[in-house]
């Protein structure tokens, strides 16, 4: 979890912001700082928001393997 302020904490609020704004514009939480991939479930990218920003190919993928069929 990334939490506090300073530099990195106000970078991180600017680029949700962003995203949130480009959503509700067009439907797409890019931005010139960051391409969101759709949805996939065969490579599940996800965005990882944190420090920096990233997409991960099946993030955290055998945690949620292990809830599939229980939820």
């Amino acid at each position: 979890m990334f939490a506090g302020e300073g530099v990195a904490a106000n970078a991180l609020a600017e680029l949700t912001m962003d995203t949130w704004i480009a959503f509700a514009r067009s439907g797409d939480p890019s931005t010139d700082n960051l391409s969101w991939p759709r949805w996939d479930t065969d490579t599940r990218q996800t965005v990882v928001l944190g420090e920096s920003a990233r997409v991960e190919d099946d993030f955290r993928g055998e945690e949620v393997a292990a809830w599939e069929g229980v939820l």
